[in-house]
């Protein structure tokens, strides 16, 4: 799906500056699942092709730039990635935390992100935390109440507290539980869609669609 969709903006079928069509759509029209093509969709944007405007959706961008460069491997493409975040101030934005959080929002494979998390280690610009797991090795650094809310979210679903294929608890629920603003409980809930944890359905809530720990396809991994 990523090739496919890659070839339709290399060919013109998408210019830069339009938005692509919602994920619903593409489905539809490609025949394949929400997750299929969410994954898809993560691949294009690590590499660069397109650029997700939160409320908006999926701007293409400018597809002159160079993406991955000359004999560059996948996860070295991926450290660079999560490196240039770093330098550009949105490491409290987007936290490491482990492998399966970087897999699941740059559309690799797990073995791709610790790979590249590796190297990060290996420059001093990422350490693991006992009982935290990986972050960056900044200062400036402070988990936010998002973050924290987040973690436990995930947490409760390795442990399958909430078993795949059921409904999380509401909003208000959940933020009576852990001491926290439903604001801060609706973006967690977003990091975990973002992610591929979780769907949200309107009228019926967020479904809880694997854990972290559950193994990702590594088809994204081909760069074609």
């Amino acid at each position: 799906m990523a090739d496919a969709l890659r070839t339709q903006l290399k060919r013109g079928r998408f210019q830069p500056g339009e938005f692509l069509p919602s994920e619903s759509e593409l489905c539809a029209k490609m025949h394949v699942s929400r997750t299929t093509i969410r994954r898809a969709l993560g691949t294009l944007e690590v590499e660069r092709l397109i650029t997700v405007i939160p409320g908006r959706g999926r701007l293409v961008g400018d597809l002159t730039q160079s993406n991955v460069r000359s004999g560059e491997s996948r996860a070295e493409f991926v450290a660079r990635i999560l490196r240039d975040e770093a330098s550009q101030g949105s490491t409290s934005v987007a936290p490491i935390r482990s492998a399966a959080t970087v897999a699941g929002r740059l559309g690799v494979s797990k073995e791709t992100a610790s790979a590249a998390l590796k190297m990060l280690a290996a420059e001093g610009l990422v350490t693991a935390v006992p009982g935290y797991g990986w972050r960056w090795t900044t200062t400036e650094f402070r988990e936010s109440k998002t973050d924290q809310t987040t973690a436990r979210l995930r947490s409760a679903i390795d442990s399958g507290e909430w078993p795949v294929g059921t409904r999380l608890p509401g909003e208000v629920t959940l933020a009576k539980s852990f001491g926290v603003g439903r604001v801060t409980v609706r973006r967690a809930i977003k990091v975990l869609v973002s992610e591929g944890l979780l769907q949200t359905n309107p009228g019926i809530g967020a479904m809880i669609l694997r854990s972290s720990t559950a193994p990702l396809s590594s088809s994204t991994d081909n760069l074609g």
